[in-house]
């Protein structure tokens, strides 16, 4: 390992004894366009630098390095500069300067003295190059209390034994890719039109109280206007819900990303015999109810709104719209849908 400088006050400060913790120091009245350089063996090691540690002189710490440059070559001849700096360099305390843009390794290494504070000596003490390596400097900590500052090029190199993915943002790995099953959110409602509360293809509607055989259950899956579930008189407390068959998507249940609702659309008008207040719940077992979604809001009637909700996977059989207060004097609904994943 060799060392030089653009000049040298005398033979006691000379350039290698930045690397001992000892003062260089240039030609006395040297301010300006200075410096001292590291190189390393023609056999090598080239390295790629990673960080840089400087200390100012130490027998005169008042003279300081004001401004300054980091570069680097591998020639002695043609130098790139990797960093650029006005902290001043004083005697105090080893300062560290990490390089984040090197990407090839580099033989010379060159402290380049902009300007200074003083028309003296101004020097350093320490000047040292911490560079890449299996052990060195520059590593990615698994506990995650560091991280990458620039893309990581594998150079058609692979990533192996990459786990199985937890989080939205983790990488995935291949045999995942190959097997995992993609959702995707399907267009068409889960409840075909069923002209009865009870049908053969295993769908059932049901309520709490049906005004008369004319405002059934069943009418909130119709796609004909005017054809609408309402309550028997009652305001408050009530339900309608539709239970799949058992055999339906993923084996007994859908897992519901949407729901559609439309009021009553033979009321006089679309201010009275409103839901306007409701909660959609789901179950598997007619036993135990999820909430996924509670309103305060109306729902009128000729205003089909689409709300979205979210299971974290889980399948359900029945869905319900229970209502724990409504206006007029029979509310109902004239659509009720669920859409679901596939």
């Amino acid at each position: 390992m060799d060392s030089s400088a653009s000049s040298e006050y005398s033979s006691a400060y000379a350039a290698y004894k930045v690397t001992t913790t000892n003062d260089w120091v240039p030609t006395q009245g040297q301010q300006t366009n200075f410096w001292v350089q590291i190189q390393a063996p023609a056999s090598g090691p080239f390295v790629i630098p990673a960080q840089i540690a400087l200390r100012g002189r130490l027998a005169d710490p008042a003279e300081v390095i004001q401004t300054w440059k980091f570069d680097a070559s591998n020639d002695g001849v043609n130098y790139t500069t990797l960093l650029t700096s006005s902290t001043p360099l004083t005697g105090t305390a080893n300062l560290y300067f990490s390089v984040t843009s090197a990407t090839v390794a580099y033989r010379y290494f060159r402290l380049f003295a902009l300007t200074t504070n003083s028309p003296f000596t101004a020097g350093l003490s320490v000047f040292q190059v911490y560079y890449n390596s299996l052990s060195g400097l520059k590593y990615l900590a698994v506990n995650g209390s560091n991280m990458m500052t620039a893309n990581l090029n594998m150079n058609t190199n692979l990533i192996n034994n990459v786990g199985t993915p937890v989080a939205a943002t983790d990488a995935v790995n291949k045999q995942y890719v190959d097997t995992a099953v993609v959702k995707q959110k399907c267009r068409n409602g889960l409840f075909p039109f069923i002209t009865a509360d009870t049908s053969k293809t295993g769908y059932i509607a049901s309520a709490s109280s049906e005004f008369s055989a004319s405002f059934l259950a069943a009418n909130v899956t119709s796609p004909y206007e005017n054809a609408d579930w309402a309550t028997n008189g009652v305001t408050s407390n009530f339900w309608i819900q539709v239970l799949v068959p058992q055999y339906s998507s993923s084996l007994g249940g859908a897992e519901p990303w949407a729901f559609m609702l439309n009021g009553k659309q033979t009321s006089s008008s679309t201010t009275i015999d409103n839901l306007t207040s409701w909660r959609f719940d789901c179950s598997s077992d007619l036993v135990n109810y999820t909430t996924l979604y509670t309103s305060t809001t109306a729902v009128t009637g000729n205003n089909p709104v689409l709300y979205q909700v979210n299971t974290n996977g889980v399948t359900f059989r029945a869905f319900r719209i229970y209502a724990t207060s409504g206006n007029g004097v029979n509310p109902g609904l004239s659509l009720f849908q669920v859409y679901y994943y596939v």
